[in-house]
């Protein structure tokens, strides 16, 4: 009965809850499969995103003492986070507790999925979890296994009296007659950008990386939501073109649909942004303790013809830099090489290439998508070498689909649901998960 048993795994984690003792917590955890447990805490017991393994790890963690300055007692993580009100989630689209396949022998032939609900106290908090239970006898000197969390997710998800506006979001009230809406749309603007309290753009240390990507116009958006003024800045000329400035890719979406979106989003949202605009390091940003707020130097071109220099004062930062920056490594003889040398990130097009040799070093996506390039009937390069230093794992997009993103379609998850059972998996737990025959697993299905 997958519901009894995550109902008296969730009484015992109350308990523990209440009582704010480590050890007891760290008893609810498995040691069994996989050298132990992989909790995740988003937001619940810092404010960071933790993922460990083991639980050695897990106790120092939530051992740590976080009392207050000033304050002469001792407060771990886990008692000072006031984790209580934990409850089993039955009306998602998770659906009620579920069994799951377990892929070892010294542990029950399945495992018990299940969501539950929770409250934090400092601050006050709501917050949603997920946990993957298994039998695990390896700390029992009577060798009857007993339940205990194989993975355990913490997610906060509002601050209690800032809860996130749910539903369709209503238009602001104006008298048509007097004041149109593109008027009252650049008022907000107007206001947002004298006076934001977040600042949204690129990393100080590599102003190439874009604040308005996926990320950033994501977060400005919740944040309007939340009625928080917050300002994107960006060096792109036009939202998207982080996206259309790049390769196209075989098989899903184009980038200029995601571009065209990306667009769509911000203005559809309302969010107010600088393109063309970069945050200088020189002089760096400098936090005031007495105010709480950053001053910060920002060199704006765009919609102003001449270029100029505007301090800012946000209280809030975001650093929305994206991944994958490019590594390009210093080999000897580069520099007197005559051909061209670059990085992927700067693969427009292959017609250059048409009747030359060309040698790609990588054999990941990016590479596949550039080699694919290379022999388009229209400019077919002479020959393509690629230079592969270990084994590739290549999987057909329809198996893809199916092993990666069936969370996601639309007659799946809810896109909340989806997101919760996809972050209750650490990246490097899936790794060993791939190691310990999830890949032979991928293979048998590309075979199918």
């Amino acid at each position: 009965d997958c519901t009894a048993v995550t109902a008296e795994w969730l009484a015992r984690l109350n308990s523990v809850a209440t009582s704010g003792d480590v050890n007891a917590f760290s008893d609810l955890l498995s040691t069994g499969w996989m050298r132990g447990t992989f909790p995740s805490d988003l937001l619940c017991f810092s404010w960071d995103f933790r993922s460990l393994g083991g639980r050695d790890k897990i106790s120092a963690y939530l051992s740590e003492d976080v009392s207050e300055s000033g304050d002469s007692s001792n407060h771990s993580r886990l008692a000072h986070a006031g984790l209580s009100d934990i409850v089993l989630e039955t009306s998602s689209s998770l659906g009620l507790p579920s069994s799951f396949p377990v892929p070892d022998e010294s542990l029950s032939a399945s495992g018990v999925i299940a969501a539950f609900t929770f409250t934090l106290k400092n601050p006050a908090r709501t917050g949603r979890g997920l946990v993957r239970l298994v039998q695990d006898h390896s700390d029992d000197s009577t060798n009857e296994s007993v339940w205990k969390a194989f993975t355990l997710l913490f997610n906060a998800e509002d601050l209690v009296g800032h809860e996130e506006l749910k539903g369709r979001p209503m238009s602001p009230v104006w008298d048509p007659h007097w004041k149109s809406w593109s008027k009252i749309k650049a008022e907000w603007i107007k206001g947002v950008e004298s006076d934001p309290t977040v600042l949204i753009g690129p990393c100080l240390s590599f102003l190439f990386i874009l604040g308005g990507g996926q990320a950033g116009l994501m977060c400005a958006a919740r944040m309007g939501r939340m009625g928080i003024r917050a300002l994107v800045v960006d060096k792109v000329h036009r939202v998207g073109d982080n996206w259309r400035n790049r390769i196209t890719y075989p098989k899903f979406l184009p980038r200029d649909v995601v571009a065209d979106f990306l667009e769509a989003y911000a203005i559809g949202q309302n969010i107010a942004i600088w393109l063309s605009s970069t945050v200088l390091s020189d002089p760096n940003p400098v936090y005031d303790e007495q105010t709480g707020t950053w001053t910060v130097l920002i060199h704006r071109q765009y919609p102003i013809v001449k270029s100029q220099i505007v301090t800012l004062r946000p209280r809030h930062i975001v650093m929305a830099t994206g991944t994958g920056h490019a590594h390009i490594p210093q080999l000897k003889g580069m520099g007197d090489f005559k051909g061209a040398i670059y990085h992927s990130d700067q693969h427009k097009d292959a017609e250059i290439w048409a009747g030359k040799k060309a040698v790609i070093v990588g054999a990941g996506n990016a590479a596949a998508d550039v080699a694919q390039s290379f022999l388009s009937p229209s400019h077919r390069a002479e020959s393509v070498t690629m230079i592969q230093r270990s084994a590739t794992c290549v999987i057909s997009s329809r198996t893809a689909d199916i092993a990666l993103f069936s969370s996601y379609e639309p007659e799946a998850l809810a896109i909340e649901d989806a997101d919760l059972l996809d972050h209750s998996m650490p990246c490097h737990l899936g790794l060993q998960l791939a190691v310990n025959g999830g890949t032979e697993h991928i293979k048998e299905m590309d075979k199918q």
